[in-house]
């Protein structure tokens, strides 16, 4: 039996897998929610969080390379304004900068990724900035102004699209973007949302979370699920710009005092419901996550 849907309006929000090449496979970069946060407290996540209405500027846009607004949309697969299909990337930019202070950002003139290394002045300057944007002081474009930065978007892949379920009273249509860390750059957690960062093998994640080590909520699961299918970083990059991610909108069920969450694909899945009707299958055969006791686990064949 379904829970009665509740219908708050979908918040806009962007997050970007940061990865890194590493000795055994390769590593993303995760952040750990404040305990006190509204949303998925404590748990761990990718740098992320709300669009915003600056993201998705003509000003923004003037800082951007690689993709245009049209290829931007059509990345994305929506019909929405070429603005906003820009600021949806943006905004993952902008709040993995604030959130993990990593800036995907190069010089206008020379092409190279910003360096926040090798100067302790450019460090101390940009740290500043990172400050204002998280107090809403500046805005990314601005930022870039400043600067005399652009936005290399071509350097972003389109991974994963997730709609939380109708039950949540907080609902968040969420985009996924993967981006190789910049090698100049060293990213930390920003003790204000997040209050604790790690670099981690995707299957190394999972296993800290089936030992309890971490708190993963399911998308995050299943990302990193997914991630784990990649033999390099790059390779996941070279994936997420050459692939249409599904778009995944859950539906709740509890049956015989069990806990799941129906995906695209799966044989109960209301597919025929006009609410699912955006909602499209993995190509890995996953089709439902089971809660079993306290822990999500991803299952497939029910179709």
């Amino acid at each position: 039996m379904s829970p009665k849907r509740s219908e708050p309006a979908l918040i806009d929000a962007a997050t970007i897998m940061v990865l890194r090449e590493a000795d055994e496979g390769f590593e993303v970069f995760m952040v750990r929610r404040h305990h006190k946060s509204g949303f998925m407290a404590n748990a761990y996540v990718y740098p992320g969080g709300k669009l915003d209405e600056g993201d998705c500027s003509a000003v923004a846009a003037e800082r951007v390379r690689g993709i245009g607004a049209e290829e931007a949309c059509g990345r994305l697969r929506e019909d929405i304004d070429g603005f906003k299909g820009l600021g949806l990337f943006l905004a993952g930019v902008r709040e993995t900068f604030e959130e993990a202070g990593i800036l995907l950002a190069c010089s206008a003139t020379s092409g190279e990724l910003v360096d926040l290394t090798s100067d302790v002045a450019v460090a101390a300057r940009f740290g500043a900035y990172r400050k204002a944007l998280i107090g809403g002081e500046l805005s990314l474009s601005e930022l870039a102004r400043r600067e005399d930065l652009v936005i290399p978007l071509d350097r972003v892949g389109y991974f994963a699209h997730w709609i939380t379920p109708y039950l949540e009273h907080r609902r968040f249509d969420t985009r996924f973007f993967v981006a190789l860390a910049p090698a100049n750059q060293h990213p930390l957690h920003d003790a204000v949302e997040t209050t604790d960062s790690l670099w981690v093998r995707p299957l190394e994640a999972i296993e800290q979370y089936r030992a309890g080590a971490l708190l993963l909520a399911p998308p995050t699961l299943r990302t990193l699920e997914q991630l784990a299918r990649f033999a390099s970083a790059q390779a996941a990059l070279a994936f997420a710009k050459t692939h249409d991610p599904p778009t995944i909108l859950p539906h709740f069920v509890e049956q015989d005092g069990s806990v799941a969450l129906l995906l695209p694909g799966d044989r109960q899945f209301p597919s025929e419901d006009p609410d699912y009707v955006l909602a499209t299958p993995v190509d890995d055969g996953v089709t439902r996550m089971m809660l079993v006791d306290g822990q999500w686990y991803s299952q497939k064949g029910e179709v």
